[in-house]
Parts: C-alpha cells; sequence; structure tokens
C-alpha cells in the first residue's frame, strides 16, 4: 500500500517526485489493460427516448435562457437568444423531430451544438452527463428503433447491456435541408 500523499505537505519537491511515480505506474497500468478506445458522447433524453451525441458536437450544455419568438418561422423555433452577446436560434429539437409538445419539468436543457458556421442551441427535455463506450459498444451506421424522425442524423448506436441508444449527429441535423427551411410558409 502506498504511503499517503498529506504526510510530504511540508516538503512539495518529495510530494512531486510521488505524484509523478503514482501517475507513471497508473499510465503503465492502462496500457497493460490493452489499448482499447473508447468513444465519449453526450446523453440526453428528447420525449421518452434517450440519444447520444458526440461530445466534440456539443460546445455547452446551458439552461434554458428567455427567448424572443421569431413572425413567420416554424413551430420548433422557440426563438432567438442573447448568448453572451451573440444572438442565436434557439430550436425545440422534440417539436423538430416529431416528439410533440414536451412537459415542463425544469429539468430542460440546451445544448450548444459547436458548429463554426451555423450557431444554434437545441432544447432538450434533460441532460444526464457523459457516457463513455468502448469500440465494441459502437455500431457505426446501424439505427435503433424509434418514434421520433431522427433517422437522417443517425450515425450508429451504442449498446450496453439492454440499453440501445441512437448516436445523433448534431452537425449533421443543422446542416441538413429540413433543418435550413425554417420558415412556417415552408412547412406543409
Amino acid at each position: 500500500m502506498s504511503e499517503p500523499l498529506y504526510e510530504y505537505r511540508d516538503t512539495p519537491f518529495r510530494l512531486l517526485q510521488l505524484l509523478e511515480q503514482r501517475c507513471r505506474e497508473a499510465s503503465q497500468s492502462q496500457v497493460g489493460a490493452g489499448n482499447r478506445r473508447e468513444w465519449v458522447g453526450v446523453a440526453f433524453r428528447v420525449g421518452k427516448e434517450t440519444f447520444l451525441t458526440s461530445r466534440s458536437d456539443v460546445r455547452e450544455v446551458l439552461n434554458v435562457i428567455p427567448t424572443t419568438r421569431v413572425p413567420g418561422a416554424s413551430d420548433w423555433i422557440r426563438g432567438l437568444a442573447n448568448l453572451r452577446s451573440q444572438l442565436i436560434p434557439v430550436i425545440d429539437l422534440a417539436r423538430f423531430v416529431g416528439a410533440g409538445e414536451h412537459e415542463i419539468s425544469g429539468k430542460e436543457r440546451m445544448l450548444v451544438v459547436n458548429h463554426d458556421k451555423i450557431p444554434v442551441a437545441l432544447i432538450v427535455d434533460e441532460v444526464f452527463g457523459f457516457r463513455r463506450f468502448s469500440d465494441s459498444e459502437l455500431a457505426k451506421g446501424k439505427v435503433a428503433n424509434t418514434d421520433y424522425q431522427v433517422e437522417p442524423y443517425v450515425l450508429g448506436t451504442c449498446q450496453r447491456d439492454d440499453n440501445h441508444w441512437s448516436v445523433l449527429g448534431l452537425r449533421k441535423l443543422v446542416e441538413s435541408p429540413q433543418f435550413m427551411q425554417s420558415s412556417a410558409a415552408s412547412v406543409n
């Protein structure tokens, strides 16, 4: 058993040496466990279904902030919000994918999409945080059963035990022609 680090609080150089040694040992034990690659996603709920998106597709997660409605916009566009002095469209993802109205529970969050040219925030019903999956749990191109209109944006699925999550490509979603058609007149 290794010695407690607090015993070295009066000898900072020795403390740093011990920390370095422990980091090297931990690194070696991970290499010994195999070079297992992992995929990290953000888990969130829309309606009654849980989805994942790549950690790199999400710039930040925020509480829902006030929006100003845009006349003539589709019903899935909640409005415009002022996010750190930048106007950003806010989209109700449940309405966009056909999940209908969602109950106000106080758990709603905004996922700000990490896209250089299309600044947008998506309102989801709940965010569960990061989930880590090994490559063997990720099936690219496979679509899980869903009642919502997400198939064009699904990059694959992750499976663990009896749970299956569709992996949504948020960049793919915001670049899609369906997403770019935002006027109420263009919606049938």
